[in-house]
């Protein structure tokens, strides 16, 4: 073989080498993000966030029942009296939601499948109430950061 052959061959084999670990790259990081939206889609469904869903559940429809007006979970909010394991299950519903947020961010989860599988039927049925407790809480913060829990 001709040093010339020797070059285009190698040069062929590197080619081939790179495409084959773009490909394997690409293909593992589709795995991945797969893997970790059946992870969440299992926490989502698992026996705590079940229980905890249902709790929040609780609270959303008195707050609906309620015109949407303050309620006595919301008003601990503000005076950070009372209600501490039900603010902190509220929480883990909020933080939930927060967490697959930041897996979309950081492009570890498919947005359009996260959305499908959590947003059209759970977080929307959520959103308002968490959303109302945010800003009590954010209320809170701007008044009086010592207050903040």
């Amino acid at each position: 073989m001709t040093p010339v052959v020797i070059s285009i061959v190698s040069a062929a084999v590197a080619v081939i080498s790179l495409l084959f670990n773009f490909i394997t790259l690409k293909l593992r990081r589709d795995l991945e993000k797969r893997a970790e939206i059946a992870r969440l889609h299992e926490m989502w469904w698992s026996e705590e966030l079940k229980a905890a869903r249902e709790e929040v559940i609780g609270f959303v429809l008195e707050w609906e029942k309620a015109d949407k007006k303050e309620t006595p979970i919301l008003r601990s909010y503000r005076t950070n009296e009372g209600y501490d394991r039900e603010r902190k299950t509220i929480g883990r519903i909020a933080y939930f939601f927060s967490d697959l947020n930041a897996f979309i961010d950081e492009g570890l989860a498919s947005e359009r499948f996260a959305y499908r599988l959590f947003a059209q039927s759970q977080f929307y049925y959520f959103s308002e109430f968490l959303i109302s407790a945010a800003r009590i809480l954010e209320g809170r913060a701007s008044s009086d950061p010592a207050t903040l829990p």
